[in-house]
């Protein structure tokens, strides 16, 4: 299984950065995780926006679905233009809010699967599971477990204790650490801090973590060394990198 990171930044894209958007690839699948605006221009330089296979959703705030919106005009464009017939492609996310679902539903262009703590799936060799995290809206953590390997997605939280056993020994734990969490205590906005993040880490065994979702006003580098302080190993995700699970 290969993770590549898209784009890692939190509520807006950085200068030259997108949102929110990862691509994952196993056995000739090849899966969204989350849409953030920018995504799918980086997409396309690894693949023709003809081969998705589905999209996880972690939640409907429109920095992690930004692109979906784009994605149905690419199809519609290509559609006219007599460049491909697509079959629907099944999308997985929450149920609510309901505006926004009525906003990404084109039924001939997604089929909508809604999770929940006991949905599960199937791409390809790739098995999905969900979790509720803490959020502003409805929004779920995801698993995905090729054999005996797993990458864990925290999507958008403040803390809890059922992330640790949620993360509890994943081979790759992508979590979003908005913060650094040295000068802003509690985190001014609904997201974990990189503190929070390493000490989740640490007791949840994961054997490697990559920090994501940073807020535009942060230091990566101080984000980098405060979740260090508890997890020695921490690395920022860098975008366009690929990292083997």
């Amino acid at each position: 299984m290969q993770l590549t990171i898209l784009g890692n930044s939190g509520s807006f894209p950085r200068q030259g950065s997108a949102c929110s958007g990862y691509l994952l690839e196993s056995e000739g699948k090849c899966v969204l995780l989350d849409c953030g605006n920018g995504t799918l221009s980086r997409f396309q330089q690894f693949h023709s926006i003809q081969v998705i296979d589905a999209i996880f959703l972690t939640h409907l705030h429109f920095d992690h679905i930004g692109d979906i919106f784009l994605l149905r005009y690419a199809y519609e464009t290509l559609k006219a233009f007599g460049q491909g017939d697509f079959l629907p492609i099944p999308v997985y996310l929450p149920e609510n809010p309901h505006e926004i679902v009525d906003l990404l539903r084109v039924e001939e262009l997604f089929t909508f699967h809604f999770i929940n703590d006991k949905s599960t799936c199937t791409i390809g060799d790739m098995e999905f599971h969900f979790h509720t995290m803490r959020h502003t809206l409805e929004c779920y953590g995801i698993s995905v477990r090729v054999g005996e390997k797993r990458l864990v997605c925290s999507g958008d939280t403040t803390y809890h204790a059922a992330l640790i056993d949620f993360a509890k020994e994943a081979d790759v734990f992508l979590c979003e650490a908005t913060t650094s969490g040295e000068t802003a205590s509690p985190v001014p906005l609904p997201h974990l801090t990189a503190r929070q993040v390493g000490a989740i880490a640490a007791r949840a065994q994961v054997k490697r973590l990559l920090l994501t979702h940073a807020s535009f006003t942060e230091d990566k580098q101080e984000i980098l060394r405060s979740a260090q302080r508890s997890f020695p190993t921490a690395e920022l995700g860098e975008e366009m990198m690929t990292y083997s699970i």
